[in-house]
């Protein structure tokens, strides 16, 4: 079963007919986030449940499935599972249980929302990340290598010393939503390092060319190309920007750290 980790939030199994793999956050066309499933399917709340209890049976789980948790063992606040009235275990929010809607039929649509003004979707704070900034795919992914919609997502911990120094590409099965941005892994113990330290391992500069950054640009890159520093990793878009980068490595840190602060208003990782 394919699993993602919500750092600080949770491990999903399916959800009933509905069967999913991860969740993430979906920017939708007013420029809110909000919670989905894997495909990108809009979670909701419904008013009329009780904290800890769902109140939506029969008829109306035919219209609203419940997610459906399979392992709860991983659950972590603000998501806990609450048992519904078959015994079944359902994810929720603030002890509120959660659902999709039948009535939605594509990425981003929340056709349920207020509906009977007692069902909304669930919008997702993502303080101080700018992830619009992000070298992302179309998936939502980072770390990703090449400037295609489908770019192959590698692993962030596999370029340092422990992870084996060598870019590895992610499998759908270890995968880790942070911050809203989702990474994926080669291996569990991978997956289990960045959890414990992803301000380590996530890509210095939304994962963009560094050399391009000290000129304040978003540039592709090739992960065939990378520097390891300590506690950050640098990423070019061939050979050449990583050695004019290397030669002055302290200055031309500064400088794309400086840049990238400018573009999305995040502080350099040190």
């Amino acid at each position: 079963m394919n699993k993602l980790w919500v750092l600080s939030f949770l491990v999903l199994g399916s959800v009933q007919a509905y069967a999913f793999e991860r969740v993430k956050t979906v920017k939708i066309s007013d420029g809110r986030n909000i919670l989905a499933n894997s495909e990108g399917m809009s979670l909701y709340t419904f008013d009329v449940d009780e904290p800890g209890v769902s109140n939506c049976h029969d008829g109306c789980l035919a219209v609203w499935p419940a997610v459906i948790v399979i392992n709860d063992s991983e659950i972590n606040a603000p998501f806990s599972s609450i048992v519904r009235a078959d015994g079944s275990k359902q994810l929720a929010l603030n002890d509120q249980p959660l659902y999709l809607f039948v009535g939605d039929k594509k990425v981003g649509d929340i056709k349920g929302d207020n509906l009977q003004n007692v069902w909304h979707i669930v919008e997702m704070s993502l303080e101080g990340r700018n992830i619009e900034e992000y070298n992302l795919n179309s998936q939502g992914v980072g770390m990703v290598s090449g400037s295609s919609a489908k770019a192959q997502a590698f692993d962030p911990v596999s370029f340092f010393p422990e992870g084996g120094s060598k870019g590895l590409a992610g499998l759908s099965e270890f995968a880790v939503m942070h911050e809203g941005v989702e990474y994926l892994f080669a291996s569990e113990k991978n997956m289990k390092a960045f959890i414990t330290s992803p301000k380590k391992y996530e890509p210095t500069y939304g994962g963009w060319c560094a050399r391009a950054m000290v000129e304040g640009q978003k540039v592709h890159i090739n992960t065939d190309y990378f520097t390891v520093v300590g506690n950050r990793s640098f990423f070019f878009v061939n050979s050449r920007a990583k050695r004019f980068f290397d030669r002055d490595l302290e200055i031309n840190t500064a400088k794309a750290d400086k840049e990238w602060k400018r573009i999305s208003g995040e502080e350099a990782r040190l």
